[in-house]
């Protein structure tokens, strides 16, 4: 082509010149040697040794030969196709030059042979002795073949049509390279659509009426996608789709070309070819009948022109590419020219703005971005046409077509032509009302960790606190209960009030402490029909006094059913907490607190913010204020757990957020209707039970007494052992008492059958309580055991039977309590022996007894 002086071999790599070259030379058993125009040999196959060897050229036929000389010097013809030369021996052999767009760049030749008469059989020896004047020349020459004037033109036909092969694969790579580089000039942006390839050969033969690929070359392999074996074997058709480009099928095209080559008419044709894989490309296909190996095969050559194709449309493909990722992106992606105007605008942006590219395109950027950020963004346009890049996005809003404000980050490009001039800038887009709204939604996260962490603290503090107050609280209740008990007609009226009401506050801080560990552990409370009326009451007498008197309260609780499955602590904690937010809403101008109860029937679900209740029968809760109301931001956010309007030293946040999971866990509904400066009105409906009321009957009966049983009772705390011990005594129980576990369990050791009873507590040093029960129970298996405890998280009433414990008390422990549990434990064991005799007893007793 630009190259004259080119040759073949820098064309053709060297090892398939070889192979081409070997093959020749098998197909017609004669010896090839290709040579450049300069005469020097590229490639030799099996060329006769007497024409190339010095040590040969000695034999006198042969000296002074010019013949091949001249030839092999670049003498050949180049306007025919081959020629036939004789040596001055009177050997033939046959050449053809490879001539590239007029350029002669080698020839190749195949030789020697001898031609024998027409009809006439001639033995090699015969030929040589004419030849050669001595045996031993005949012997070097003899083994040379002696042609026919038929397999002559065979040969030349052959030597032709691989000369064609060669320059073929030649011009190939000369036409591939040209296109490479004006692909690479016309595509600096995208790869190149396509490099450099020599052709697919394939070798076919006609086998049981079946063509089929007996041989193929390395390109064949890599064009078609598969492995030697995957490809021998396998006919044309399983490298064909079922339909070509212009609709013919595999039997109405090729199978036609094929037969017509099969019949010695040379074939060309464009042809859709498939890969192993199922991939489709566009192929030049050459077919020509061969013989080789005595039979007559097929020789293919498939050209891929794919790339050919590719590169006719390579400025639609690669506008379809940029397409692709244009309007594929997720982000937003603008094009703008130089002077600010919009020139187009991806997918992505126009979904998330809403708006149409009509809206948008030969519009000036300004006239979507909110004033406040025009001046930085024209700022950060004027560096990207100036080259400077930003690592960091820049941060403005944009506004959509509905007129929401959207914030987004973006980074541009300078997009500049062959001599870096600039022609448009490219944008990208990314909007961040998630990230932000994930960033606020974090922080939020963040705080109610830390929020959290503070409850978690407290629950921490209250258990660990628990214990202690519990023994303060036993001694309290123990105390006022000895002095109740412990002579009845001693105590006048009014002093027995004073000790009752004690007692009833040292039992509501009792349930008080409960409450506040069933909260630390988040354990669910014990649900049991209770009457609200009386809750509210109590819950208002212990309010009145903290009251100022500017709040006036009224009470409406007449009903026909007050009776609530629920937690009476709880209940009084709704009530208190109500009550409070209303007089402090009332603190300064003072007014009115209403409480009322009313029967409330609903006919359909009911529904306040977040919570639902079904349809059914209600005891409405009603607590109404004429303070001054509550503002609609605060309304939204009322039951938010730390949030409060109140100072600093006036509330915690967590009372509305408290009663909200109470009235939630008893199945209730809390709503909340207010007017700024009138008051406000909050209902909680919580369902009607008709299961009865429990009746604290404790009161009127008698305690159950002991009869002289040894109980033998461990605890740390002198407080509140000294309570125990005297109430046991009260009792009619004979009492061991001492504060060391260690103690304790020597003492049991030295008599183990001396006690009826043992009593400890849980948490005490040197040994817990469950560490003693183990080492009385291998002393002792079947002794009561009843576990006392302020606080623990190793055992609870439902795991104490695990260690042995037959009895658990949670401090502080009253004396009705203890003699029922002891009475309950003594009965129990005295039915088992009872039980266990019977079993034991002889089968004639037994028959007596019944």
């Amino acid at each position: 082509m630009e190259d004259h002086t080119r040759r073949i071999d820098q064309l053709i790599p060297l090892a398939k010149l070889q192979s081409t070259l070997q093959r020749f030379s098998t197909s017609v058993a004669l010896g090839c040697i290709i040579i450049d125009p300069k005469g020097e040999v590229i490639l030799e196959e099996d060329w006769p040794c007497f024409c190339n060897n010095p040590a040969t050229r000695q034999i006198p036929a042969c000296q002074g030969c010019t013949e091949l000389k001249h030839l092999f010097a670049g003498r050949l013809p180049t306007d025919t196709k081959s020629c036939v030369f004789t040596c001055k021996s009177g050997f033939h052999g046959v050449g053809a030059p490879i001539i590239i767009e007029g350029l002669h760049v080698a020839s190749i030749f195949a030789g020697l042979f001898s031609l024998s008469p027409p009809e006439q059989e001639i033995q090699p020896t015969t030929v040589a002795a004419k030849r050669f004047a001595e045996p031993a020349e005949h012997t070097t020459a003899a083994h040379l073949p002696v042609f026919s004037t038929q397999r002559l033109q065979q040969t030349i036909s052959q030597l032709e049509l691989t000369a064609e092969l060669l320059t073929s694969m030649a011009y190939t790579v000369l036409v591939e390279q040209h296109a490479n580089q004006q692909v690479r000039r016309s595509e600096e942006r995208f790869q190149t659509l396509f490099e450099s390839a020599s052709d697919a050969i394939l070798i076919m033969d006609d086998i049981d009426r079946r063509v089929t690929i007996v041989d193929c070359n390395t390109k064949a392999l890599e064009m078609f996608g598969c492995t030697r074996q995957e490809m021998l074997g396998r006919s044309p058709r399983d490298f064909s789709p079922s339909l070509q480009a212009n609709g013919q099928t595999y039997e109405e095209q090729e199978t036609l070309s094929i037969a017509k080559a099969l019949q010695g008419e040379p074939q060309h044709f464009e042809w859709l070819h498939s890969r192993f894989d199922g991939t489709v490309f566009h192929a030049d296909v050459s077919m020509n009948a061969t013989e080789l190996s005595g039979g007559q095969s097929i020789l293919a050559i498939v050209r891929d022109v794919s790339q050919r194709k590719m590169t006719e449309t390579a400025l639609r493909k690669s506008e379809f590419r940029f397409r692709s990722f244009f309007n594929t992106n997720p982000d937003g992606i603008l094009l703008i020219d130089c002077q600010g105007i919009l020139l187009d605008l991806n997918q992505a942006f126009l979904q998330e703005s809403g708006y149409s590219p009509e809206d948008c395109i030969h519009r000036h950027f300004k006239e979507f971005i909110p004033t406040d950020d025009q001046v930085r963004v024209e700022g950060a346009i004027l560096a990207i046409k100036s080259g400077l890049s930003h690592s960091e996005p820049l941060h403005f809003s944009y506004i959509a077509k509905d007129g929401t404000i959207v914030p987004v980050a973006a980074k541009g490009w300078l997009v500049v032509d062959e001599k870096s001039r600039p022609l448009y800038m490219g944008v990208f887009i990314r909007n961040l009302t998630k990230e932000l709204a994930l960033a606020t939604e974090k922080a939020s996260l963040e705080k109610q960790v830390i929020q959290a962490q503070k409850s978690e603290a407290i629950g921490t503090l209250a258990g660990g606190i628990a214990h202690d107050f519990n023994n303060i609280l036993g001694g309290i209740i123990g105390y006022t209960e000895l002095a109740l008990y412990r002579n009845p007609s001693a105590v006048d009226d009014k002093v027995r009030e004073y000790l009752e009401h004690v007692l009833e506050g040292g039992n509501r801080a009792k349930d008080l402490v409960q409450q506040i560990l069933r909260f630390s552990r988040h354990s669910n409370v014990a649900m049991a029909p209770i009457n609200l009326a009386p809750v509210i009451r109590e819950s208002i007498q212990l309010l009145r006094s903290t009251l100022p008197a500017t709040v006036t309260i009224r009470l409406q609780l007449d009903v026909g059913c007050d009776r609530v499955l629920g937690d009476p602590t709880q209940m009084h904690q709704i009530v208190m907490n109500l009550a409070t937010n209303a007089c402090h809403a009332m603190r300064e101008t003072g007014g009115l607190l209403t409480i009322s109860l009313e029967n409330i029937t609903l006919t359909r679900r009911r529904q306040f913010m977040s919570m639902t209740i079904p349809p059914g029968q209600y005891l409405r809760l009603r607590v109404t204020d004429t303070g001054s109301g509550i503002k609609p931001a605060v309304l939204e956010r009322i039951f938010e757990p730390y949030f409060t309007t109140k100072n600093v030293n006036e509330g915690s946040g967590l009372g509305m957020a408290v009663v909200r999971g109470i009235v939630k866990n008893h199945q209730g509904l809390i709503e909340i209707e207010t007017n700024l400066g009138k008051g406000t009105c909050v209902d909680v409906f919580l369902p009607l039970t008709r299961r009865s009321a429990a009746e604290n009957t404790a009161a009127n009966q008698p305690l159950p007494l002991g009869r002289g049983e040894r109980v033998l009772i461990v605890d740390d705390e002198a407080f509140f052992l000294e309570v125990i011990e005297e109430c046991l005594k009260l009792l009619g129980y004979q009492v061991t008492a001492t504060q060391s576990s260690p103690t304790a369990l020597q003492t049991f050791q030295e008599n183990p059958h001396g006690y009826d009873l043992l009593i400890t507590d849980q948490t005490m040093p040197e040994m817990t309580g469950v560490q003693l029960t183990q080492e009385i129970r291998r002393i002792n298996n079947t002794i009561p055991i009843i576990l006392c405890t302020g606080y623990s998280e190793t055992v609870t009433e439902q795991s104490a039977g695990y260690y042995g414990i037959t009895g658990f008390l949670m401090k502080p422990v009253n004396v009705s309590d203890l003699a029922k549990t002891i009475n309950e434990i003594f009965s129990q064991k005295k039915q088992d022996e009872a039980q266990e005799a019977v079993t034991h007893m002889p089968n004639v007793s037994r028959r007596e007894k019944d």
